[in-house]
């Protein structure tokens, strides 16, 4: 009996369509902010060119989301995890009473006891040599992905007037749920 909304990339419309929802394209001036990362012959420079194409659609987000809102009144909404504007314009919805969770299909940027830095896809390794390498990780995580990521976010964050965030782990914790699906 629910009516599922979706907003998603050109591409991808006429399949949600196909599966029963009410389907539109977000703003096309997100969808033409691509990477080019595979030209960077860096893993360090394919995460800040990642952090820059995302942190350009952030502020398109804000009014894209805004406006599938007020033209869909939802009960609830789910969003990708690396939808920065739109987590951001939703933390201000969940002052308005609206619920949502963030969506991550892939191992979120969350830090916590037993789990390895976000980054490289360590194993998680305990002892003296596992805190010495998660120290390491850490640094270069904050330095490549944490600091460019807070400099492009929180200009999107002030003009919501919402606080400031020292990274993706501290922003994503803001929702109220995080739903992670690995592909297993």
């Amino acid at each position: 009996g629910h009516q599922v909304h979706v907003r998603t990339l050109d591409a991808e419309v006429t399949v949600c369509r196909r599966l029963g929802f009410a389907t539109e394209r977000v703003d096309p001036r997100i969808e033409s902010l691509q990477s080019d990362d595979w030209t960077t012959g860096s893993a360090l420079r394919v995460v800040g060119k990642t952090v820059e194409v995302l942190a350009r659609r952030a502020a398109i987000e804000v009014a894209d989301i805004g406006a599938a809102m007020r033209s869909v009144k939802p009960d609830m909404v789910l969003v990708d995890a690396n939808c920065w504007g739109a987590i951001s314009t939703l933390e201000v919805q969940r002052i308005q009473k609206t619920p949502w969770l963030i969506f991550s299909p892939f191992i979120p940027y969350l830090t916590g006891p037993g789990s390895p830095p976000f980054g490289p896809g360590a194993r998680p390794r305990g002892g003296w040599v596992g805190r010495v390498r998660d120290i390491g990780i850490g640094t270069v995580t904050s330095t490549v992905f944490d600091r460019p990521f807070r400099d492009a976010v929180n200009p999107v964050r002030a003009a919501l007037r919402l606080a400031p965030v020292r990274s993706a782990d501290e922003l994503l914790r803001r929702a109220p749920g995080v739903l992670v699906t690995t592909g297993k």
